[in-house]
């Protein structure tokens, strides 16, 4: 059984137990990567609508409380991963102060990130600050750009899909840490000129990950790369 294959059995294994939250969480990350087989996209969506009529069929659910919400953001990850959903069916306008207090006390850069994704979809046009290397950054949401828009995520990601693609696996690999990378970036994003050594960085994490030492070595020397012009990744992993 490949990824995809694992994916698909997983979200359908939780929905033959009727766990829809959670297979919506599982089905919807799988979306926001960079590539999904089409045979494995049409069936998630397909899922991921089955889902959602499942949980609206449910008795009415109580009143979405913020305080539970945010205080998920700080849990497990799948607690934080529902969190960030369900930061989704609220109008955020509601709770400035609140989201600028969330930003200010995660210390996990992919979820700061998230957090800033939703701001950003619902176009949030208010001055927010976060702490990063040192630095405080001060961004409006409604200008901040979608991880997988920016020049530099292009670039990446086309060379991946160009150098890996008799390597789906370590392809996947390399996309889905280019989609922690990119959020954990966010409110800034990196730009075309940075795209192809971002790439160079996230395929050497990628190999180091994989205990593939020896192949990043070489993979640089027949690239002819100076790990000095390599990007120092901020996620955390």
């Amino acid at each position: 059984m490949n990824y995809y294959e694992d994916i698909v059995s997983q979200v359908e294994t939780l929905i033959t137990h009727k766990e829809y939250q959670h297979a919506l969480v599982l089905i919807q990350e799988e979306l926001n990567m960079p590539y999904v087989p089409k045979q494995t996209l049409t069936k998630l969506e397909a899922y991921e609508i089955l889902c959602q009529q499942a949980l609206k069929e449910k008795q009415p659910k109580r009143q979405v409380n913020f305080d539970e919400i945010a205080n998920g953001l700080f849990l497990d990850d799948f607690s934080a991963m529902n969190s960030i959903v369900m930061l989704n069916d609220l109008n955020l306008r509601n709770y400035i102060d609140e989201c600028q207090e969330i930003l200010s006390q995660l210390t996990n850069p992919v979820l700061t990130g998230l957090v800033i994704l939703q701001l950003s979809q619902q176009k949030i046009d208010h001055e927010f600050s976060i702490e990063k290397n040192g630095l405080t950054i001060s961004f409006y949401p409604v200008y901040v750009e979608a991880p997988n828009q920016s020049d530099g995520y292009q670039v990446a990601s086309h060379y991946f899909q160009q150098e890996f693609f008799k390597e789906p696996q370590f392809e996947t690999l390399c996309q889905e840490l280019l989609i922690q990378e990119t959020l954990s970036y966010l409110p800034l994003s990196y730009s075309e000129e940075e795209g192809l050594f971002l790439a160079y960085s996230l395929i050497k994490k990628g190999f180091l990950l994989s205990n593939r030492s020896q192949e990043w070595y070489d993979y640089k020397v027949k690239n002819d790369i100076d790990e000095h012009y390599l990007i120092e990744l901020v996620m955390n992993i």
